[in-house]
C-alpha cells in the first residue's frame, strides 16, 4: 500500500533559533480508523518519548507500541510512548493507533533528555488514493491547523498518595487519599497497567476515593500509580495480603440497615450503616413523598455502597437544601434481601414569618404574618436601611402558633430595605421588606447567642438570594483566618440555619464575615468569656431622651469580659436585658437599647454588671426635649492595616462638618456623606495622642474628646 507522506520533515524554525531542537520526520498510513504513525529522528539529540493527543471529542480506542517502547494512556486521552533506549539520529519508530473516527488530526510532541522539547506539530491522517502519488516537497511543509493545547499536568513534584489501610488484602476495599496534585485535574488510579478508578482532584489539589483491589490479584508486591493527562505519574509499591478465608462453621452475616433519623432538615448530613455479606454491595432507591401524579412517590435517585470485608457498611448523604417537605421512602437491597425505611423532611425554621407584600409605601403600616413557637412571646426589632433600630416590640403567640407583627411608618421614613429581626429564645428569623421600593438582595445574618462555651454548636440564621451560595470566614481574636466554609447553600426561600461547631475554639472574641460577590455581612461573637473583677464605667451619650429614642451606651472595663446590661424604668422594673462584651481594649459599645414608645416619664438607667462589679448610667425620659446634637467616638477600627476612629453623630438637622483638633490646633476636616441620622464618620488616626472632634450642622454644635494609645 502506498504511503502518503503528510509532512516528511517538520522543522520547528522558531525553536531552532535557540538551537535547542532537532528535526523530527513524521508520516502516517491511514486504514479507516486505524493509523500507523512513523517518527524518524533526523536531528542529532536522542528522542526518549513521544506524546500524542487528539482534538476535543476525538479519542484513542487502542494503541500498539513496537518492541523497546512502553505506551500509557491518561484519563484525558493523552498517549505517552517512552523508549527503553533513546531513539538515536536516523532511527525510526512506528506506532499503531485506533481512533473513534476516521482521518483524525493527531497532535504530537517529541521529548529528549529531561523532558526537553525536540519537536511539536499536528498531522492530518488521510486514506491512500487508488494509485500511489509522490510525497510533498520536504522544503515546503504543508500548513497544518494549530495544535490543540496539551492538558495541564495533574501530577506535580510534591504530589503524594496513600492507602487506608496501609496493608490491604486481595479483594478488599481501600480508601485512597492524595494531596499536592494539580487543582481540578482528572487522574487515574492504576495497579500495574490496569486502571482501577478515574477521579478528579478538588480546588486544593487533594482527593479521597474508595477503590477495590481485584479479587484475582496475586498476594505479592504490586506497583500502584496515580497518572495524569500529560504522562506524569506518582507511584509506590506495597505487598498485598492474602484475602481472608472464611473458617468452617462461621455464620453468615445477616443483611441489616441501621436506624435513620425519623425527622431530618434540609442541609442535614445523614449517615446510615449496617451489616452484610463481606465484599458484597447494596443498592438504595429513594422515593419522594406521594403526589397526585406519583401516588407511590416519584423515584428520586438510586445510590450504591460496598460492604467491607468485616461485613459492615456505611453511606453518607446530604438532604438537599430545597428538599420537598414530607415523608420519604427507601428500599435497600443486597440482591437477596430488601429492607424498607421511612423518614420525614421538615423545616428547621421555628419562626416562619413573611410580610403580606414585598413593597409598602412610606406612611403605610408594615404587616408581617406567619407562625412561631406556640405560647411563647416573640421579640421583634425593625431596622432602617442604615441598620439602625427604629422600633421594637414584644408580641404574644397564641396556642395555634399564628403570629402577626405590625410596625407603623410615616411619610418621612426614607425609602429602602428595612429588616425585621424576630427572636424566640435561641431561635431567630430575618425578614427583609421594601419601603417605597422592592427589598434589595443582601446578605443578612444573626446568631442564636452572643457568648458561647468551647464545644458549643452556634447557629447562624442566614438570609440572602434564593438558591444561592455564600462563603463564611471566621477570624480569631488576632484577626487571623481561623475557619472557612466556601459554600453554604441557601434554600429556595433564600434562608438557611447554619451550624458552626466551636469545638477547639479558644477564649476570645471572634469575627464573622459572610460574602457573596460584592455583598458582605459582618458580626462578632465570643467564646469562653468570663465576668471581670475590675471597675465598670458606663454612660449614655445623652442625658435626656424621648419615648422611642435609640440609646447608645458606651463604657469601659477589663478587656474581653462578659457584661450584662439592664434597661430599668422609674419603678425599678427591668424592661430589657442585653448580653455584651468588652473588646480587646476594654471598650463597651451597645446600641441595641431603645426607650419604649409607651415609656413612663422620669429617671431611667442602664446598669452594667460583670460578676460582683457594676456601673450605672442614669438618664431622663421626657415628653418633649429640645433638639440637640451629640457626637461620640464609639470605637477604633482597623481598616486596611490602619486604625480609624469611628464616630456617630446624633440629632443633626442637615449635612455636617467635623473639625479635628490636637493640642489646640486644627489638623483635619471630615465631611460625612448623606443625611441619615445618625451620621457616621471614619478618620484615620495619625498616631498616639488626645484628639477633639467638633461637629456642626450650621445650627447645632457638639464635640467629643478621645485618647488614642496606639
Amino acid at each position: 500500500m502506498a504511503r502518503i507522506l503528510a509532512a516528511a520533515a517538520l522543522i520547528l524554525l522558531a525553536a531552532g533559533l535557540h538551537g535547542a531542537y532537532g528535526e523530527i520526520g513524521v508520516s502516517t498510513d491511514g486504514f479507516g480508523r486505524s493509523t500507523i504513525m512513523q517518527f524518524e529522528n533526523t536531528g542529532s539529540p536522542p528522542v526518549e518519548a513521544f506524546r500524542l493527543w487528539l482534538p476535543p471529542g476525538v479519542q484513542f480506542n487502542s494503541f500498539k507500541a513496537p518492541d523497546g517502547w512502553t505506551g500509557t494512556s491518561s484519563p484525558q486521552g493523552l498517549l505517552v510512548f517512552r523508549a527503553d533506549l533513546p531513539l538515536e539520529s536516523g532511527e525510526i519508530a512506528k506506532f499503531g493507533l485506533v481512533t473513534n473516527i476516521e482521518e483524525p488530526g493527531i497532535n504530537w510532541k517529541a521529548l529528549g533528555a529531561d523532558e526537553a522539547e525536540l519537536g511539536l506539530g499536528k498531522i492530518l491522517v488521510s486514506e491512500p488514493p487508488p494509485e500511489p502519488v509522490p510525497a510533498p516537497v520536504v522544503s515546503e511543509p504543508v500548513e497544518e491547523p494549530e495544535p490543540v493545547d496539551e492538558p495541564d499536568p495533574g501530577v506535580l513534584p510534591g504530589s503524594a498518595f496513600r492507602f487506608i489501610p496501609e496493608k490491604p488484602s486481595v479483594g478488599s476495599t481501600v480508601r485512597v487519599t492524595g494531596a499536592g496534585f494539580g487543582s481540578g485535574q482528572e487522574l487515574g488510579l492504576f495497579m500495574g497497567e490496569s486502571r482501577l478508578d478515574t477521579f478528579s482532584t478538588d480546588e486544593s489539589g487533594t482527593f479521597v476515593i474508595t477503590s477495590k483491589i481485584p479479587a484475582g490479584t496475586a498476594a505479592d508486591r504490586v506497583d500502584f500509580a496515580v497518572r495524569d493527562g500529560t504522562g506524569g505519574e506518582k507511584t509506590f509499591s506495597l505487598r498485598l495480603a492474602d484475602a481472608p478465608v472464611a473458617q468452617p462453621g462461621e455464620e453468615e452475616i445477616v443483611f441489616t440497615v441501621g436506624n435513620i433519623p425519623a425527622v431530618v432538615n434540609p442541609g442535614d448530613v445523614v449517615t446510615v450503616g449496617g451489616t452484610g455479606a463481606p465484599g458484597g454491595s447494596l443498592t438504595a432507591t429513594v422515593k419522594a413523598p406521594p403526589t397526585d401524579e406519583f401516588p407511590e412517590g416519584e423515584t428520586l435517585n438510586t445510590a450504591s455502597a460496598r460492604i467491607n470485608l468485616d461485613g459492615t457498611w456505611s453511606h453518607e448523604a446530604v438532604v438537599p437544601i430545597d428538599a420537598v417537605f414530607g415523608r420519604y421512602h427507601a428500599e435497600i437491597t443486597d440482591g437477596k434481601n430488601t429492607v424498607e425505611k421511612t423518614w420525614t423532611v421538615e423545616s428547621d425554621e421555628h419562626i416562619r414569618i413573611e410580610p403580606i407584600k414585598q413593597r409598602f409605601e412610606p406612611g403605610e403600616e408594615l404587616v408581617f404574618n406567619g407562625t412561631a413557637i406556640a405560647g411563647s412571646d416573640l421579640e421583634a426589632v425593625l431596622e432602617n436601611p442604615q441598620g439602625a433600630e427604629i422600633s421594637a416590640k414584644t408580641v404574644s403567640v397564641d396556642s395555634s402558633g399564628f403570629v402577626q407583627v405590625n410596625f407603623s411608618t410615616s411619610s418621612a421614613y426614607p425609602e429602602g430595605t428595612y429588616v425585621m429581626y424576630a427572636a424566640q429564645g435561641d431561635h431567630r428569623a430575618i425578614v427583609p421588606v421594601g419601603l417605597g421600593q422592592l427589598p434589595m438582595e443582601q446578605i443578612l445574618f444573626t446568631m442564636d447567642k452572643l457568648n458561647y462555651v468551647a464545644g458549643d454548636v452556634a447557629r447562624l440564621a442566614i438570609t440572602g438570594a434564593q438558591s444561592s451560595t455564600v462563603s463564611l470566614v471566621i477570624l480569631d481574636p488576632s484577626d487571623q483566618e481561623y475557619h472557612t466554609n466556601p459554600r453554604i447553600f441557601l434554600g429556595s426561600n433564600g434562608k438557611v440555619e447554619h451550624p458552626l461547631d466551636l469545638d477547639g475554639y479558644k477564649s476570645g472574641v471572634f469575627s464573622v464575615v459572610l460574602q457573596r460577590g460584592d455583598s458582605q455581612a459582618k458580626g462578632s461573637f465570643s467564646v469562653g468569656l468570663q465576668t471581670g473583677s475590675g471597675p465598670i464605667k458606663v454612660q449614655t451619650v445623652k442625658s435626656e431622651y424621648a419615648p422611642g429614642d435609640p440609646i447608645l451606651v458606651l463604657g469601659e472595663s477589663g478587656a474581653n469580659i462578659l457584661i450584662i446590661l439592664d434597661l430599668i424604668d422609674p419603678s425599678g422594673t427591668i424592661v430589657k436585658t442585653r448580653e455584651a462584651f468588652t473588646d480587646k481594649n476594654g471598650k463597651i459599645n451597645e446600641d441595641e437599647f431603645r426607650v419604649p414608645a409607651d415609656a413612663a416619664l422620669g429617671e431611667w438607667k442602664v446598669i452594667a454588671k460583670s460578676g460582683p462589679n457594676f456601673g450605672e448610667a442614669p438618664f431622663e425620659v421626657k415628653a418633649d426635649i429640645e433638639d440637640g446634637m451629640v457626637i461620640a467616638v464609639e470605637e477604633i477600627k482597623d481598616i486596611a492595616g490602619r486604625d480609624h476612629a469611628y464616630a456617630r453623630i446624633y440629632g443633626a438637622q442637615s449635612s455636617i462638618t467635623i473639625l479635628v483638633y490636637s493640642a489646640g490646633e486644627e489638623i483635619a476636616t471630615i465631611k460625612p456623606q448623606g443625611r441619615a441620622d445618625p451620621h457616621e464618620a471614619l478618620w484615620p488616626v495619625p498616631g498616639p495622642g488626645t484628639y477633639t472632634l467638633a461637629a456642626s450642622d450650621g445650627k447645632n454644635n457638639a464635640n467629643t474628646t478621645f485618647t488614642y494609645d496606639g
